[in-house]
């Protein structure tokens, strides 16, 4: 273990934290900017041996779903309105003209008017944690004091909590990680 100094317990008091994303640059303080300089890397250059690499970081977004990749683009192909004109005139052996996708958009506009509002109509009778519709109050009210809704409920309740629980995990990793980083830095500069 090392020893600091008043004055390298004042210059960590003076250090600014900053949150870097994907579109900002990293300061010239990082490690990992550090390590590339050290590497030979010049700021604005490409990646790589040849400087073939690429510039910019490379992009992403948050996956907030359970849906497998792809799934998403797979689904929306199936709905759009113009594919599945296109998919039913080739089942069909006929042309499908502007004129009958305008008049299949119209249609499927009302039908999914129709399905909202008697999703709205019977919001009361259907229990969206074990995903059951039922036909009157007394029903729900009885499933609602059933064994299987309980247990449901309860298991539910138990993985929303070990999300969060992986969660504060992972990010009391990142910053023991950010401090054992800030560490070795510390270290190297003395």
């Amino acid at each position: 273990r090392e020893r600091r100094s008043e004055s390298d317990e004042d210059n960590d008091d003076e250090e600014e934290v900053r949150t870097v994303t994907v579109s900002t640059a990293i300061p010239s303080s990082n490690v990992g900017y550090r390590l590339l300089k050290k590497m030979g890397w010049k700021e604005n250059t490409c990646l790589g041996l040849k400087e073939d690499g690429i510039i910019e970081p490379i992009h992403f977004d948050y996956k907030d779903n359970a849906m497998g990749l792809g799934q998403k683009e797979l689904i929306s192909s199936f709905l759009d309105p113009s594919l599945i004109a296109q998919r039913r005139s080739e089942l069909l052996g006929t042309e499908t003209t502007p004129e009958d996708i305008e008049l299949m958009l119209k249609n499927q506009e009302q039908e999914d008017q129709i399905k909202e509002a008697l999703q709205e109509a019977n919001r009361p009778l259907y229990c969206e944690l074990c995903h059951k519709q039922y036909a009157n109050a007394q029903q729900i009210e009885a499933h609602r004091d059933s064994y299987d809704h309980n247990h449901k409920k309860r298991l539910k309740e138990m993985q929303d909590a070990e999300k969060a629980r992986l969660k504060k995990n992972a990010e009391k990793s990142k910053q023991q990680e950010l401090d054992h980083d800030q560490l070795l830095i510390s270290q190297q500069q003395q």
